[in-house]
């Protein structure tokens, strides 16, 4: 299998392969870019893989899906062409509609048709009801796999026809030693990508090709360095950015706002007096004097603050409101 760490969900799918008993339908959840479509393709194989030790990664089926050119593998994404529920893409009907259509067909090449569903939860209400038909009587030799990083807004109904499995993020250890292999990189740099990854094997592959991508994350910790102590006005323009991409870049938002806590979550190593559980660990001289400067209760506070806004927000809860009171409530740094 292409997946790297997720054991216990490569397992439990293999088992249920093995055994005959895989299900029609299966929800993967976890963290955008945690593994979710490369496991899903991995499943593609295992179930049209003409070896007994399946997926072999190497017959004509898994070289195919792998290729992503194999007759009978679909992967439905967000399509700008569709439909949109106000400014947000989404996964319209009509997508969800050639699904059923040609689910309905018996394989053309391989021994499963295998659609894989990406970011089910941004599928519109109509394109959920049409797909709910297809899970209610699944058709012989189909499977679904069903991916979201925001599976609590998926509809019940939808969910519950399904098998879900949770992805977790893995092992920063586990990051490095697979970048380590791949690319020719410098240590410190391998090892700097590793902890930033925080368990996202899929961001960990991006950032090796994209070094602007990491570039951006740093000057968005320089940013929040600067917020601190920046006059009200100035937070609230940083809200009025933020806020904007709620719709389009929405995913962007979460993860900025993730990027915030989880460099709370440093300073509150680094007072606890544990650096070597910091994951930002080469910003470790800044971060420093601003986490001797809050209080314990302050950091965790901030921590708790910025979960619930992300929680709020995940519920479509106005983002300028939500954001404005935020940033109201973070700590301000105080010399001491």
């Amino acid at each position: 299998m292409k997946t790297i760490g997720h054991k216990r969900a490569i397992q439990s799918l293999r088992n249920a392969e093995q055994k005959g008993r895989l299900a029609h339908a299966y929800l993967l959840t976890g963290p955008s870019q945690i593994g979710k479509t490369t496991l899903a393709i991995d499943v593609a194989c295992m179930v049209n893989c003409q070896q007994s030790k399946k997926p072999c990664g190497e017959c004509g089926p898994c070289k195919r899906i792998l290729q992503k050119i194999h007759a009978d593998v679909k992967i439905i994404r967000v399509s700008s062409a569709e439909g949109r529920t106000g400014n947000r893409f989404s996964i319209g009907i009509d997508q969800i509609r050639q699904l059923e259509k040609e689910a309905n067909l018996k394989p053309f090449e391989g021994i499963c048709r295998v659609f894989i569903v990406e970011e089910t939860h941004l599928m519109s209400s109509e394109a959920a009801n049409a797909l709910l038909k297809t899970l209610e009587e699944p058709p012989d030799q189909v499977l679904i796999l069903l991916l979201s990083s925001e599976a609590h807004t998926i509809p019940v109904t939808v969910v519950s026809r399904c098998q879900q499995i949770d992805m977790h993020p893995i092992a920063a250890d586990m990051i490095y030693d697979h970048i380590k292999s791949a690319a020719q990189l410098d240590d410190a740099r391998i090892k700097e990508i590793a902890y930033a990854a925080y368990g996202r094997m899929g961001w960990a592959i991006q950032v090796i090709d994209q070094r602007e991508m990491f570039d951006k994350r740093q000057k968005i910790i320089d940013r929040f360095e600067e917020l601190l102590t920046s006059p009200l006005n100035l937070k609230f323009s940083y809200v009025e950015e933020l806020a904007s991409k709620q719709n389009i870049y929405r995913d962007e938002m979460f993860n900025e706002l993730r990027l915030l806590q989880l460099w709370f979550r440093d300073m509150l190593m680094l007072y606890v007096g544990s650096p070597n559980l910091v994951v930002n660990y080469t910003r470790i001289d800044s971060l420093l004097p601003i986490s001797e400067s809050l209080s314990h209760t302050e950091m965790i506070r901030a921590i708790k603050d910025i979960d619930h806004s992300i929680n709020l927000l995940k519920i479509n809860v106005g983002a300028r409101l939500v954001l404005e009171q935020l940033m109201l409530r973070l700590p301000i740094p105080q010399s001491k």
